[in-house]
């Protein structure tokens, strides 16, 4: 949720409106996917596994958080649910 107020919900319908229009987008869909993997760290404290962009150079936290509207933006479109995200991403 917090991502729609970060990004304004007129501009997510944008990107909402691109997904249905690009086929591009799926491909875009697993690079973001493959990056975002980069940066899942196993926290020793909870034994869970979690995004840390702080393992991430500061010259490509730009690309990481593109990668992250892209894949948020497809759970908020239905395209796959939030549990399925994570599964691709190797967090459970």
């Amino acid at each position: 949720m917090r991502y729609l107020v970060k990004f304004g919900k007129l501009n997510l319908i944008k990107r909402l409106q691109k997904l249905k229009k690009d086929p591009g987008m799926n491909e875009q869909f697993e690079e973001a996917l493959k990056l975002l993997k980069n940066a899942v760290k196993y926290s020793h404290l909870d034994n869970q596994k979690h995004l840390d962009f702080s393992l991430i150079n500061a010259d490509l936290l730009d690309q990481y958080k593109k990668a992250m509207v892209i894949v948020r933006t497809a759970v908020a479109e239905g395209e796959l649910t939030e549990i399925e995200l994570k599964q691709k991403l190797g967090l459970i």
